[in-house]
């Protein structure tokens, strides 16, 4: 945990800025009226994001993946933009790969500009996820940060920004509008593949949320989990089949941790759940929420058979970043309260839990930069 001062001293910023900056500044107070209103929010919020983005783009050596990423960049740099590269297209894709040509193209080979770019995506997507989706755009980053998302970026940087492209495509389903959702989670499978499994998020989104539809889910992963030998199959026919036998299958740590982040989400969605009815009362849209979350828990569950599941389930239960501000806006004054209170012991939690337990440490290790080591 000797890391954790400096991600706290991080977020201590973001949110000195992002609070007075999580509304409009009252026209009345700045002497340019609503033009200056807006630039000076515009302001606030990014001095807010620029603490989250320097740490991710200014690192060094942080996280397993890195010099994996870092010896692809150098050998995808020295090929010219329509040049074919060999022996990375099946790893990154080919989307992904003109991705890096892309920054190459403008920054050189410098793997510093190739975190750059991605940390400025992924904080971009983030906040206009939450300013344009959550009721609350404050406790959405809160438990953002909280409950290891942004922790993840050090590590799996692309999946980390595919995720947060995704989040934005919530917008869409709250919308109903299926081809800017289609395109958005298309633009996401470009940075890395295993984004297309949110692509049925549209239609289970329809659905309501009710015993039949948590039985219907039940039974979905039941049926999986006892037809593992056809699952396999079909992942194996991926370029994920290496996660069948990843090296975190019986790792003890890894399988203590993912039980516990399952119990924990299980849990955090059964307090939304309690709260259902005066959620739809006031806001019959997030119903949505309520089912795709279901799926994200039976998708946490299926991780216990098999890795290559942890990494899908991140999409669905991203959701639970725009529940939760539906839960807590629909009750009274008081009870929000004692909600957020709650939450913010559960959330405080599982931020000191993610940085103490062994199993993920290897995605959020001791932080360095070029500036230093």
């Amino acid at each position: 945990m000797r890391s954790w001062p400096i991600y706290l001293f991080a977020q201590f910023l973001t949110f000195m800025f992002l609070f007075p900056g999580r509304q409009p500044v009252p026209a009345r107070n700045l002497s340019g009226g609503v033009e200056a209103e807006s630039r000076w929010r515009k302001h606030l919020l990014f001095f807010s994001a620029l603490p989250l983005f320097m740490l991710l783009a200014l690192r060094y050596q942080v996280g397993m993946d890195y010099i994996g990423y870092s010896n692809a960049y150098a050998a995808i740099s020295r090929y010219g933009f329509f040049e074919s590269v060999q022996g990375y297209t099946a790893w990154l894709g080919n989307g992904f790969v003109y991705f890096c040509k892309l920054i190459a193209l403008f920054f050189g080979e410098n793997f510093l500009w190739y975190h750059a770019v991605l940390a400025a995506l992924s904080i971009i997507f983030l906040y206009m996820a939450i300013f344009e989706n959550s009721k609350m755009p404050l406790l959405s980053l809160f438990i953002y940060l909280c409950d290891g998302y942004y922790y993840m970026s050090f590590n799996q940087s692309r999946q980390g920004l595919a995720i947060l492209i995704v989040f934005f495509s919530y917008k869409y389903i709250l919308e109903d509008r299926f081809m800017p959702f289609a395109l958005t989670v298309w633009a996401a499978s470009l940075i890395h593949p295993s984004a297309w499994v949110f692509l049925p998020a549209f239609f289970l989104a329809k659905s309501k949320f009710n015993v039949k539809t948590a039985l219907v889910f039940a039974v979905a992963g039941l049926v999986l989990t006892n037809a593992w030998g056809v699952v396999e199959g079909l992942v194996v026919l991926t370029r994920y089949s290496h996660y069948m036998m990843s090296s975190y299958q019986g790792n003890v740590a890894w399988v203590e941790t993912t039980v516990l982040r399952a119990l924990y989400r299980a849990g955090v969605f059964g307090l939304c759940l309690f709260f259902r009815r005066p959620v739809l009362q006031k806001y019959p849209n997030a119903d949505c929420l309520y089912v795709l979350c279901t799926g994200s828990l039976v998708l946490q569950a299926m991780s216990l058979r098999s890795y290559v599941f942890a990494r899908t389930v991140l999409y669905y239960y991203i959701g639970m970043l725009l529940l939760i501000p539906y839960v807590v806006k629909s009750i009274g004054k008081k009870s929000q309260v004692i909600i957020l209170a709650a939450l913010a012991v559960i959330f405080t939690a599982a931020h000191i839990y993610y940085f103490a337990a062994k199993a993920d440490t290897l995605l959020a290790p001791v932080y360095r930069t070029f500036l230093w080591e």
